[in-house]
């Protein structure tokens, strides 16, 4: 089975990225994963992201339905450095958001939830005081 085949070759690349202890891969939907880190500022959490895309990127495995012609990784990402006023499924919530703002952008890219205008975190809104 050539996906199945497809789906171990990225997790092969996920893990062997994600190596620190702290770093969980999940598979995650049908082709999806996800992976939680600790330890990590926004701009290393960018750079560990980037890595990961770079790294299935370089399997070079066909894909003539992508622009590029491989396959490809779009990634969203969301750095969290206080977890006390956090809501669990706010991390994902927020991760998957970076993610469809990647494929938006025309896939193979990553995506930090921070810089996406017009969000705000539940953490956030709570802070806002009417007018």
């Amino acid at each position: 089975m050539f996906g199945d085949n497809v789906l171990e070759q990225v997790a092969e690349v996920l893990k062997h990225t994600a190596l620190r202890a702290g770093d969980y891969v999940f598979r995650y939907g049908g082709g999806g994963f996800s992976i939680v880190t600790s330890g990590l500022d926004r701009q290393e959490s960018g750079q560990f992201t980037e890595k990961l895309r770079q790294g299935i990127f370089a399997l070079n495995i066909e894909n003539l339905k992508s622009p590029h012609q491989r396959l490809t990784v779009s990634a969203g990402f969301w750095c969290v450095t206080d977890l006390r006023n956090i809501i669990p499924s706010e991390l994902l919530l927020n991760a998957d958001n970076a993610l469809y703002r990647a494929k938006d952008a025309g896939r193979n890219t990553v995506v930090d939830f921070d810089a996406i205008p017009g969000f705000e975190t539940e953490e956030n809104q709570s802070q806002i005081t009417p007018a």
